[in-house]
């Protein structure tokens, strides 16, 4: 029965189409199946490139110019103008005004090409203000603290190794030329 509420398809994948025109035959083949599904409303998420600080930002954009307000109560920074956002999350946002159907994205800042738990965290909060949905963030938050051990860990063995090497330069150093 119909509780008054919307419905949410969710799509994942582990995998980047890797050439602009497969990403823009996916999208046309989602949004086809969206479309004879009734959507309304196509959110896409990803990672924005930057330097973040202690907490990721997440930077929105919306094809819909009147939907930028939600998308800052809701705690995202919304993007300038001319920055492009670039694979799938970027292609279906942008295909979706060809559909009848309104785009967001929502990309938490990351340093690049890693999984970054914390900007995933920053996207889920932002994703459920703007859907009214509380996305339970217990089993990440778990992954975040073991993904700051491994680092620390990481960054504790790249120490030791410096320290071994610094120690062979000082017993190799000359000290004395005659």
């Amino acid at each position: 029965p119909d509780s008054g509420g919307r419905d949410l398809i969710l799509l994942t994948g582990d995998a980047q189409v890797q050439d602009v025109e497969g990403q823009y035959l996916v999208s046309s083949e989602i949004l086809k199946y969206a479309k004879n599904l009734g959507v309304d409303m196509v959110i896409t998420t990803g990672g924005y490139q930057s330097h973040p600080g202690k907490t990721p930002l997440v930077v929105a954009a919306s094809t819909n110019v009147g939907f930028l307000d939600r998308l800052k109560e809701a705690g995202a920074k919304v993007g300038g103008w001319g920055n492009p956002i670039v694979g799938l999350a970027g292609v279906l946002m942008g295909l979706t005004t060809f559909y009848g159907m309104d785009g967001v994205c929502l990309l938490g800042e990351t340093l690049g090409y890693i999984v970054d738990t914390k900007a995933a965290r920053e996207v889920l909060k932002v994703l459920g203000r703007l859907i009214g949905l509380d996305i339970p963030l217990d089993g990440l938050e778990r992954d975040i603290l073991k993904d700051v051990g491994e680092a620390i860990s990481e960054v504790e063995a790249e120490m030791r190794s410096l320290e071994r090497i610094l120690e062979r330069t000082r017993e190799e150093k000359i000290t004395y030329i005659s």
